[in-house]
């Protein structure tokens, strides 16, 4: 039959329970701060590498013409085409006066107030 191996780990726990309050409480800080350092380490690591794998210079330059379909654009002194779809006109009645905005309903507009819990006196 196999030895069952021993847990690393068993000597730091034995020693964690011997700790008192206060410096468990450290250790458990220190150790957190530690490894959120060290993450934030590796990921900047990681950003860093994404970053310069990165070709900024083609976010900034067009595609060819020959990617994707190619769009039509209007001779430079003929106006955009007109939306097919007619547009809405704003008339006298639906415009709104300057200064007459009105306030949205807050959240609780509306609903009773809160009444405090009753004492449970049983």
């Amino acid at each position: 039959m196999p030895r069952p191996t021993k847990d690393p780990f068993d000597n730091v726990r034995d020693a964690f329970a011997d700790l008192d309050t206060s410096e468990k409480a450290a250790f458990v800080l220190e150790a957190t701060f530690s490894t959120l350092g060290q993450a934030l380490a590796e990921t900047g690591r990681r950003a860093a590498s994404v970053l310069d794998d990165l070709d900024i210079d083609a976010w900034f330059t067009a595609p060819p013409r020959s990617y994707g379909s190619p769009e039509e654009t209007p001779p430079a002194d003929e106006p955009p085409p007109m939306p097919a779809t007619p547009v809405d006109i704003e008339t006298t009645a639906t415009r709104k006066k300057p200064g007459s905005k009105k306030k949205p309903p807050s959240k609780t507009a509306g609903k009773p107030p809160r009444q405090p819990p009753a004492d449970d006196e049983s």
